[in-house]
């Protein structure tokens, strides 16, 4: 589905390396913390599964796989549990989901290399890396620090090379760092504003309206100065009254 040039059925060698390349970063890097993840030592622990589904190949796909996986981890909330001797509880409604404890975000980069490191270019498309002479992808934190650093393909870089390669790395993580705090914040204030409104719902009365010979009546309104939702006169019309069981009765 992402490109022409995969598998339809299998994983691609490609597909493979990328696998392995987020495993590192996330998992041996220890951008998580795997302590918070323990329910009960030795005998039960939180599994979390991470899947990414590319929809279309313009090239640097580990730049886009990287940020899609920290923002998912960033944004993923676990139910919160009470852990009673060897019984375990989970609470799905009556108590607030607990988010992951995120240490760090490792974000790559791509560099494609021409010309055994005399162009380098940074976030190739397709077409690039269909005729470049090897691929880097480096991957930091905000604090740059490097994580890991993958190299591939038939081409040899110096040390300068290298180390002009991570400084602009640093830039460009710091960047996509800063994109998805500011989408993190974004989307809590969404949920903040949501949790108000439902609050805000439930506190506020049902409104009733009643239609009896022409005659609209808001039992959450005040009539002629007097409200009394459970009992609200027509004096008006001088008919009856209206029960709090919505139903009209004559006097």
């Amino acid at each position: 589905m992402a490109s022409q040039g995969y598998q339809i059925y299998g994983m691609s060698e490609q597909a493979v390396e990328l696998g392995r390349l987020l495993e590192h970063c996330i998992k041996d890097c220890r951008c998580l913390d795997m302590e918070s993840l323990c329910v009960i030592s030795g005998q039960k622990v939180w599994q979390i599964r991470l899947d990414v589904n590319v929809l279309n190949y313009e090239g640097a796909i580990m730049d886009c796989v990287s940020v899609a996986a920290m923002t998912a981890l960033s944004h993923f909330k676990r139910p919160d549990i009470t852990v009673t001797g060897e019984e375990v509880k989970i609470h799905y409604d009556d108590k607030d989901p607990v988010a992951l404890s995120v240490h760090h975000m490792p974000l790559c980069v791509t560099f494609a290399i021409f010309d055994h490191g005399n162009f380098i270019v940074v976030d190739p498309s397709a077409e690039e890396e269909n005729i470049m002479e090897g691929l880097m992808v480096v991957a930091m934190n905000c604090n740059n620090e490097i994580c890991t650093i993958h190299m591939s393909g038939s081409m040899m870089l110096t040390k300068d090379q290298l180390l002009y390669c991570t400084k602009i790395a640093a830039v460009k993580v710091d960047e996509l760092t800063n994109v998805i705090k500011k989408f993190m914040q974004t989307s809590k204030l969404r949920s903040e504003s949501k949790e108000m409104k439902k609050l805000i719902t439930k506190q506020e009365a049902p409104q009733q309206f009643i239609n009896i010979k022409g005659v609209k009546v808001d039992l959450n309104q005040e009539i002629h100065g007097q409200m009394d939702v459970s009992h609200v006169q027509l004096e008006e019309s001088g008919l009856g009254v209206i029960e709090n069981d919505s139903t009209w009765k004559k006097v």
